[in-house]
């Protein structure tokens, strides 16, 4: 088999030289530079004729590396990319990954684990058909099937804390297109907001207007996409506009959190959970709901969802026997989310989501957890780099979470 071909770039002396020993210890892999190239030479790297690129990054340089890599790839399409990271920052993994990076490790960097990182990226490298695909974010669909389970309160809350934890670019939809309140819960006041509606043109969106068009939260950590303004509107609205606008989003965005109707006899809906890599099913631990998403989980099974992106919320979880919840859906509860109905009022009356709030807050903490997850299962990459060294003494949304 032909060796590996690997050029090495945007490190220093020490970097490279645990590299070049990695490299030499491995008999798949052939180094290819004797000394480190900048990551901005994209016509130097792309004449070595390199599978992988090992390229190192930190805070201040990881904001480049997108672009950089780009200019890469158009010169040498099929490049394979893992990152280095001189300390395990997860925000600087997601962000290398993000750029295009297949893997990233921490230093020291051990012989083994390089000679792995860059077989997968070799073995996962893009086909040579010229540019970058098309980024395409992650969608996370929450879905309840009955009014007053929370689940606006947690799309609306989760999109604030995705965007907190990563500080990427995240939008929130309101697919409850009559009569959705998300607008409600992330301003303190409805300021003449445009909607789905008016991006259409005949069968189709218009991106340009529909990006545009986008409303902010009041914090601006957030844009989302409120319901129509007049209810009316609906007879106008196909599945293929409802498509169309998720696919738009989930290409401009990183994260796309979509409030859903709770109606699954809807093909606007059923877009926003066939697009949808994470499925969050919202109940409570009461009968009447437990009944409802029983006959949810029947349906989606007939769909064809299966567990691979399906997750249960227990909401108010502090209220009653999760164990029933779990025997009597036949789904284990993946996140908890507790009563906490003075926080969670008070937040929604004033239009400011409770993750802009009170570190202190039960229930905050919670929404952040499950952000934190989907952000590591988006990543795990970056999750794993994390993980190698993370200071015990650091805090996570206000406290030392479990298992770290």
């Amino acid at each position: 088999m032909d060796k590996i071909k690997v050029a090495g770039a945007g490190m220093g002396p020490r970097t490279f030289f645990e590299i070049r020993q990695a490299c030499a210890a491995a008999p798949d892999l052939q180094l290819l530079n004797d000394a480190p190239l900048p990551v901005e030479a994209a016509e130097r790297i792309a004449a070595l004729g390199a599978d992988v690129l090992v390229v190192a990054v930190d805070r201040v340089s990881v904001g480049a590396l997108r672009g950089a890599l780009e200019d890469v790839r158009r010169m040498a399409p099929g490049l394979g990319v893992v990152a280095v990271l001189g300390e395990p920052e997860i925000e600087v993994a997601q962000e290398a990954l993000s750029a295009g990076a297949k893997n990233v490790l921490v230093q020291p960097v051990q012989g083994d684990h390089l000679a792995r990182m860059i077989l997968e990226a070799h073995s996962a490298k893009e086909p040579a058909a010229g540019l970058l695909r098309p980024r395409q974010g992650l969608v996370i669909t929450v879905y309840g099937t009955k009014g007053g389970c929370g689940k606006t309160t947690i799309a609306a809350n989760l999109a604030v804390a995705l965007q907190s934890l990563t500080q990427k670019r995240v939008v929130a939809v309101d697919l409850d297109l009559e009569f959705g309140d998300l607008a409600v819960l992330l301003q303190q006041e409805r300021h003449g907001h445009h909607s789905l509606f008016d991006a259409i043109e005949g069968l189709d969106i218009v991106p340009e207007k529909l990006l545009a068009s986008l409303a902010q939260s009041d914090s601006g950590r957030v844009s989302f996409l409120p319901s129509l303004t007049d209810p009316v509107q609906l007879s106008s609205i196909s599945q293929r506009h409802v498509q169309h606008t998720l696919e738009t989003l989930r290409d401009a965005f990183d994260y796309v959190v979509i409030d859903s109707h709770q109606s699954l006899d809807s093909d606007r809906t059923l877009e926003g959970l066939d697009i949808a890599d994470v499925l969050l099913i919202v109940t409570t631990p009461d009968i009447p709901t437990l009944l409802k998403t029983g006959r949810a989980f029947d349906t989606l099974d007939k769909l064809g969802y299966g567990d691979q992106k399906v997750r249960l919320v227990a909401n108010r979880s502090n209220t009653g026997n999760l164990n029933y919840v779990e025997e009597y859906l036949g789904h284990k509860v993946d996140y908890r989310v507790p009563s906490n109905g003075t926080v969670a009022v008070l937040a929604a009356n004033k239009g400011i989501p409770f993750t802009e709030g009170s570190r202190k807050s039960d229930i905050r903490r919670a929404i952040f957890e499950l952000a934190r997850s989907i952000a590591q299962s988006a990543h795990p990459g970056a999750a794993a780099a994390a993980a190698v060294v993370r200071p015990p003494q650091r805090r996570w949304f206000g406290r030392v979470p479990r298992g770290a």
